[in-house]
């Protein structure tokens, strides 16, 4: 349901975009990156998946919806594992600091949701979510893009205290978006 009142937004918005320099909508089709957790019982290091759709408005700024999917494995022993992993889905905004080529350097802002379970999975018996939370939070990020690739580091705040906050360094394969200079 989000992703249809995005992109309605943006078809009515469409009137008013001035990006002449670069496409329109740019996909990182996918993110893969790392992942350290500051409030995780046992192992903070995790391994990130995600996704990050963007409307650039202007050359120097683009609105998107990013979804990532962190997991974090404390105990891999003998067919028994913790996993632990926060989810999260936010509205976010870029300003580059160029315009005029492919590589350049951008700041940026998201809002959104993030979830947060710890798993306990056991040989011979079902899965048990024991911990489950949902918070509303914030991001910073900046990077860098290099012609179809997007570095990023991110810092993750959520406004729950037994949730944890985290930092990303994550890299994207992106699809459109292109120069057109």
């Amino acid at each position: 349901m989000r992703f249809i009142l995005f992109f309605f937004l943006l078809s009515q918005i469409n009137l008013f975009a001035q990006s002449t320099a670069y496409q329109k909508f740019e996909w990182d089709i996918i993110q893969l990156g790392y992942s350290n957790a500051s409030k995780l019982e046992g192992v903070n290091n995790g391994l990130l998946l995600g996704s990050e759709i963007r409307y650039n408005f202007r050359d120097d700024f683009s609105v998107g919806l990013n979804s990532d999917f962190t997991f974090y494995f404390d105990k891999l022993v003998d067919k028994e594992a913790d996993i632990s992993n926060i989810n999260s889905g936010l509205v976010v905004v870029d300003k580059y600091f160029r315009t005029d080529r492919a590589n350049r350097a951008f700041f940026g802002l998201g809002l959104g949701e993030y979830t947060s379970n710890k798993i306990l999975v056991r040989d011979n018996e079902e899965d048990e979510v024991i911990e489950k939370y949902a918070s509303f939070g914030l991001s910073a990020r900046v990077g860098y893009e290099l012609k179809r690739f997007r570095f990023k580091a991110q810092y993750n705040f959520t406004t729950k205290e037994v949730m944890s906050n985290y930092l990303t360094l994550k890299v994207g394969i992106t699809l459109w978006g292109n120069y057109k200079g």
